[in-house]
């Protein structure tokens, strides 16, 4: 009997140890389909939060599509960017170099850099810090473009040599819901808007 009894527990074991597993799977295959569901009927909107590029503390966030960007993250980013070309003594030209270059599109890059380089040169060679002061600035969505106007200030030392009215152009293009650089130049005066 107390074998009968055994091969009885030992039954009763599999049979609840089969009940688990289906329920277990039924579970599962329930779960995924719920999951499947969500899935096929999501939208496709998305959002991604960004921050400044230079601030580590935003005051506020933005939604950036995978080609559109609000006109307030276009000019903050500009912004920062712009100090990195026109806030520049000879010790730190190359550090902003360096870190502007982490912003440009690679089709630019050649470019940008070069020019960048040219200038570190000038300003090494010359003991010159440029500042650019800002008067004014428009910013174009449609376009990926931001103008910046002001006085670019040389000195060297303390005294300023050159006091020059310029107009900044900053041109962006997005892709993946990123911003890249893909030009920075000055306007002449039969350009500016």
């Amino acid at each position: 009997m107390a074998r009968f009894e055994l091969i009885s527990a030992d039954l009763a074991a599999r049979i609840g140890l089969r009940r688990w597993v289906l329920l277990t799977l039924a579970t599962s295959l329930s779960l995924n389909l719920i999951l499947a569901m969500t899935v096929l009927t999501k939208t496709d909107r998305i959002t991604t939060v960004l921050m400044p590029v230079t601030d580590v503390r935003p005051a506020a966030t933005f939604e950036v599509t995978e080609n559109a960007v609000s006109p307030d993250y276009l000019a903050l980013v500009a912004r920062d960017l712009l100090t990195m070309v026109t806030y520049n003594t000879p010790t730190n030209v190359d550090a902003h170099r360096a870190q502007l270059m982490r912003y440009v599109a690679p089709e630019s890059f050649g470019a940008i850099e070069a020019e960048l380089v040219r200038e570190a040169q000038l300003i090494k060679a010359k003991h010159a810090s440029l500042l650019f002061d800002v008067t004014g600035y428009t910013v174009n969505t449609a376009e990926m473009t931001v103008d910046f106007t002001g006085l670019r200030r040389t000195l060297i030392g303390k005294d300023e040599t050159a006091r020059v009215p310029m107009t900044y152009r900053l041109a962006f293009r997005m892709k993946g819901g990123r911003l890249y650089l893909k030009s920075i130049r000055t306007l002449d005066k039969k350009e500016m808007p």
